[in-house]
């Protein structure tokens, strides 16, 4: 039976995905998501807005 990706979780992914550098998969895919998430919320700013 394949495995769907929907079954995999984010770390399973970048660890047996080689496209996603060896570091990455260690530390984990949680701090990029949450970097991404800063990055958005900083683009979206009033500050950035004026």
């Amino acid at each position: 039976m394949k495995t769907q990706l929907k079954d995999v979780t984010p770390a399973q992914f970048a660890y047996t995905n080689p496209a996603v550098p060896h570091w990455v998969s260690e530390m984990g895919l949680e701090w990029l998501y949450n970097l991404l998430a800063k990055s958005e919320d900083l683009w979206r700013s009033p500050i950035r807005q004026s």
